[in-house]
């Protein structure tokens, strides 16, 4: 409350007037109080909210760490290699070139899948249908395959903290 005022100011106007301005003040006072009042309490609920959610996410995440440390090995083992060894990726297609160039040298090289016909079946390597390796056939496939981008996303997704895109393991 501002207190008591005199009835005039200096430019004459009513008292009424000062009192109409006291109340639309304190009015003011007290509502923006009520807002802080409330924001205060609805911060605190957000902060238990999120340390509830912290605490059920730190545990979720210690259950995950096992599966997402040797998926992130795997994955390493693919795309990068380590530990002084290269990645399966870089060997494949090594292994492929070697096949390849064996096959033009006239080596029979076994273990090639039929391209033109799609079968099962593993074939000696030759020119023009039987020159890719089951395996870099496979991993080509796999690559490839949406169902594994997306699952692979995925997978990325539930090992990372939040805010990065790398594993976290």
């Amino acid at each position: 409350r501002m207190g008591a005022l005199p009835s005039l100011l200096p430019f004459g106007k009513p008292r009424e007037d000062l009192a109409a301005i006291e109340e639309l003040i304190n009015h003011a006072n007290s509502a923006a109080e009520r807002d802080w009042q409330s924001m205060k309490s609805l911060l605190e609920q957000v902060n238990s909210t999120r340390a509830r959610l912290d605490g059920k996410l730190a545990k979720w995440q210690a259950q995950m760490e096992p599966a997402c440390t040797r998926y992130a090995e795997l994955r390493r083992a693919l795309f990068a290699g380590g530990d002084g060894r290269r990645s399966l990726v870089d060997i494949a297609r090594e292994v492929q070139g070697a096949a390849n160039l064996a096959v033009d040298l006239g080596y029979a090289v076994p273990g090639c899948k039929d391209s033109c016909t799609g079968s099962s079946s593993s074939y000696t390597c030759s020119r023009p249908c039987r020159l890719k390796l089951w395996q870099t056939a496979r991993l080509e496939e796999l690559l490839a395959d949406p169902e594994w981008r997306r699952r692979d996303d995925e997978a990325v997704r539930a090992c990372s903290r939040p805010g990065m895109e790398e594993l976290f393991v």
